[in-house]
């Protein structure tokens, strides 16, 4: 019987098959195909491996080989089975396609009488897309348990997270980098913030290091990535994107503070997940299958977490992307310090510039030198004399210093500031912009004009109309 037939790992060169029957084989017997004794195993065992990939990874478009165009030619769609068991495999030496194919339709379509025939000599086979239905599916639920049902110390919520997340660190983009980066000592985020009038402006300007970083925890808005009263830091890799991130009116003030990272930080970079690829991982290995819907979940989970929220009532719209964020800030496995990703409110294409993103610190990390309790205080200045009664526009920060007779103690004021601080104020390069005028980038589409729809009018009996 063909079954019976015995194939060497010399004679496959797919790597999961491959290095299967070196680690499963024996060499008892000789190779039915190449007649070594290299480490071998049954035929039929490979054609076990064969009909997982094709009852996974592969659907039959038609019965008849040869299907006719419209224009009265014919094409050829999928590819016949014994050819797929080639490729797939990798066979060195011909004839073990045939061999196989035999096995799959004397014996694995007979064990299944309930399901449709599988494998045929007249049936063509095209490779399907994965689809990560089941997480699509725990993602609806995940998000009604929060809406509707509980929000803290949700078990629904948390094992969705922990299966979701727990090997996240193993994906990589189509390029061969990491989801996962470090962003080195000595980075420059920026923050915004949008003022109405001068005056309250300048009194922001008298303490940067605290009104420029994260809010207390007591006046902490919600956003999408923290609850109300957990303060977090959202910033942008340039100042542009950190401007229009505020969404600034025309006529308003807004200020635009550089922070500087004082040590490497580790994030999760969101919008890379959409281009993560499981094409190098093996259709034969019975893993892949959850892998491979996974990567199909993820490369979505992105859009899902920085979609712009219209509705009218955004809190609602959080809380997915709040506990996302929450779990991810207390992982003890993945410890990240924040999250990355594009921002929404410019167009990356026409900006043409990867560092163009936006950043999140969690609350652990988005501690600012010098921005807790008084800080330093600095004397302000937005107008500078000229001449007469002509002053020019000029904003001036100078710190106070204030002189001390007494040595500071061991643990003094500034070294308790710098105890487990991540940003650093860059007083030196604050940017202060009035908004004139905002650009749209859209995407139009013209609306046509069809032709007239004619409807007959119907009359009742006093020749008023309906």
């Amino acid at each position: 019987m063909i079954s019976h037939k015995r194939i060497c790992h010399s004679c496959i060169g797919e790597t999961y098959v491959k290095d299967y029957i070196k680690k499963n084989g024996d060499s008892k017997g000789k190779c039915a195909y190449c007649f070594s004794r290299k480490k071998n195993v049954m035929l039929d065992v490979v054609a076990q491996m064969v009909d997982h990939l094709f009852r996974n990874y592969y659907g039959v478009v038609s019965e008849d080989p040869w299907e006719e165009h419209w224009d009265g030619s014919s094409y050829k769609e999928g590819d016949v089975a014994s050819q797929i068991i080639f490729d797939e495999l990798e066979i060195n030496t011909e004839g073990i396609e045939d061999d196989i194919f035999e096995i799959l339709k004397e014996s694995y379509d007979s064990v299944r009488p309930d399901e449709y025939v599988m494998y045929d000599d007249d049936f063509r086979y095209i490779e399907i897309n994965y689809e990560s239905g089941e997480l699509d599916i725990a993602w609806d639920k995940m998000l009604k348990s929060l809406k509707s049902e509980s929000r803290f110390f949700n078990e629904n919520v948390k094992n969705f997270l922990e299966e979701l997340f727990f090997d996240i660190e193993t994906f990589i983009d189509k390029n061969g980098k990491s989801i996962i980066s470090i962003i080195p000592e000595d980075s420059t985020f920026y923050r915004a913030r949008v003022f109405e009038s001068q005056d309250t402006a300048e009194d922001a300007l008298k303490k940067p290091e605290k009104e420029f970083g994260p809010p207390p925890s007591a006046i902490a808005r919600s956003g999408r990535m923290n609850a109300s009263g957990i303060p977090v830091f959202y910033g942008a890799s340039s100042p542009d994107i950190a401007i229009a991130e505020v969404r600034p009116a025309v006529g308003s003030n807004v200020i635009v503070a550089p922070f500087s990272t004082m040590r490497a930080v580790t994030v999760l970079n969101i919008s890379a997940m959409e281009l993560i690829s499981s094409s190098s991982l093996s259709k034969f290995n019975p893993d892949t299958i959850l892998r491979k819907e996974k990567t199909s979940f993820l490369r979505t989970l992105s859009k899902k977490l920085t979609i712009p929220v219209l509705g009218k009532n955004p809190d609602s719209e959080y809380l997915i992307t709040q506990a996302v964020a929450e779990y991810l800030s207390f992982s003890k496995k993945i410890k990240l310090d924040g999250l990355t990703f594009e921002s929404t409110q410019v167009n990356m294409k026409r900006k043409g510039k990867a560092e163009h993103y936006n950043i999140v610190l969690f609350n652990k990390s988005s501690k600012v030198f010098q921005g807790e309790g008084d800080g330093i205080k600095y004397e302000v200045s937005l107008w500078e004399f000229v001449e007469d009664d002509f002053y020019e526009f000029s904003p001036t920060i100078r710190p106070i210093e204030y002189y001390k007779k007494k040595k500071p103690t061991f643990f003094s004021q500034q070294t308790s500031q710098h105890y487990n601080s991540i940003l650093k104020l860059k007083n030196d390069g604050m940017l202060f912009h009035k908004i004139t005028g905002v650009v749209f980038q859209t995407k139009t589409t013209p609306i046509q004009l069809g032709a007239a729809i004619v409807k007959e009018e119907i009359e009742d009996d006093d020749g008023f109309d309906f």
